[in-house]
């Protein structure tokens, strides 16, 4: 049996999570959660350039006012829209 050497292509890779067609892709998944969610969620692209997530395109959803706060924590809606509830 031969072993398999895997080298990552770190530049590579950072280049790829940044480019426009998977930060496009997020933001649908990010906006098709906000339309389930409703008033008082929103959504934010978030690119790290330093510290320990060098290189990375992040895109949050959050409960924006008090009331959409208690929702998301009392059910869990923002995991719930993002990643289905079953």
């Amino acid at each position: 049996m031969s072993k398999v050497k895997i080298e990552a292509n770190l530049a590579g890779y950072s280049e790829l999570r940044n480019s426009p067609e998977i930060v496009s892709m997020m933001q649908k998944i990010a906006d098709t959660a906000l339309a389930q969610l409703g008033n008082g969620y929103t959504s934010e692209v978030q690119h790290y350039t330093g510290g320990s997530l060098p290189g990375k395109a992040v895109v949050k959803v959050y409960a924006e006012t008090a009331s959409a706060r208690r929702a998301n924590y009392r059910d869990n809606t923002i995991m719930k829209a993002v990643f289905g509830s079953g």
